[in-house]
Order: C-alpha cells, then structure tokens, then sequence
C-alpha cells in the first residue's frame, strides 16, 4: 500500500470519528434539552401553571374521559401541566372541579376504560343528589335548634330553687298571669296565654321568642 493509500484511510477514519462525535454531541444535546425542559416544566407545575408542552400526549382542547372515585367522566383537556400531566375541565360541571390528571386517569374519548363509563349525565345527577344532601341536613339542624331552647338570657335567669308557691286545686289560672314554669329542672318567669280546663296553659316565657311558647302541665306551673 502506498503512502497516498495510507494517507486517504487515515482521512476517512478521521472523518467518520468526526461524524461519530458529532452524532454523540448531538445525542447529548438533545438529552439536556429534553431534562432542562423536563425539570422547567416541573417547576412551573409546582407553582400552578399551565405549560405549553408539544411533547404532551394529549392537546388543549382534546376530549377525553378521565377517571374519578372508580367512574370514567367525559371531560375535555384545558392545559397541559407537564410531559406527563394535564388539566382538565369536566363536561357538564362547573370549573371549580377542574383539576390536574396523570397518565393513570385519562384516555382518549373513544377509548374503552376499565370501569364504568359515566359520561356526564351521571355528573350532574351526583351534584344535585349532594345538593339535596345539604338542604336536607340544613332543615335538620332549623328544627333542632328552634326546638331545643338555648341557654336563658341574662335578664330572665332561671331559679335553680323552686320559686313562688305551688298551685292549690282552687288556683285559677287567667289570660295576662305571672307564673314560673319548669323547664328541663330548672325554673323560669312567663305569662299565661291561655288556661285549659284540664289545668294545663299555654305560656309565654318572659324575655324569648315567642317560637317557644308551649303548653305546660299544671304541674310545671306555681304561682309568683
């Protein structure tokens, strides 16, 4: 061989050593790209922001259905949070339950999920059924409360000993009297709404709403 021979092999080993860096320069390039903009795109989520990653499966504006508490819901992609993370707004709801998925809980629209598919029709009816849930707890807790008297104000205080004089058999009871009657062991000031023949009234306690006036037994009344 000669030494020009010699001399055009060593070029062409040179130059395909060359191609050969270039292509790992070029490898090692795109890696670091692909981990700043993993790691930018990160961050940005911590905080809370939406991200415009090209990289994403999935678009803004794509429908898809998205797993919750076991049941697939239509929603539709609102903004891609990262690589491998997306918003989403459920159809049919409003966007206080848009929230943040992973790859575990979104497919695409056409896809068969493993569980049951609940559209959003199924959405709506659950927030009216949790809607009628807190009306009814709230009406709960009304009754209660106008039927549990609280504590007596500090300008009619009860009479923890028995007050006044007990009723004899000849005490008639009028319409406008003064009276204490016992509540619950303890003993408060109010007035006569009306008597009844069988020596039981109807009474106002002094100082309270009248949503508290009750027919008391004779028994629970005495005289001031």
């Amino acid at each position: 061989m000669s030494f020009r021979d010699d001399r055009d092999a060593l070029r062409h080993r040179n130059e395909a050593l060359e191609r050969e860096v270039e292509a790992l320069r070029e490898e090692r390039d795109a890696a670091h790209q692909a981990r700043d903009r993993a790691l930018a795109d990160a961050e940005r989520a911590r905080k809370g922001e939406i991200v415009d990653a090209p990289h994403s499966a999935y678009r803004v504006g794509e429908k898809v259905i998205v797993e919750w508490r076991g049941s697939w819901w239509d929603a539709t992609v609102v903004g891609v949070v990262g690589p491998r993370e997306w918003r989403v707004h459920y159809d049919g709801w409003s966007s206080s339950w848009d929230e943040n998925v992973g790859p575990t809980r979104i497919l695409p629209r056409a896809a068969t999920p493993p569980g049951p598919r609940a559209g959003k029709g199924g959405a709506r009816a659950v927030q009216v059924l949790f809607a009628l849930l807190v009306v009814v707890i709230a009406a709960v807790i009304v009754f209660v409360k106008a039927n549990d008297p609280p504590d007596p104000p500090a300008s009619v205080p009860g009479a923890y000993a028995t007050p006044g004089t007990a009723l004899t058999a000849s005490d008639v009871l009028s319409v406008g009297a003064p009276v204490w009657v016992e509540w619950h062991g303890t003993w408060y000031r109010a007035t006569v709404l009306q008597a009844y023949a069988d020596g039981s009234a109807r009474i106002h306690y002094d100082g309270w709403s009248d949503t508290f006036d009750e027919t008391a037994a004779r028994s629970r009344i005495r005289r001031p």
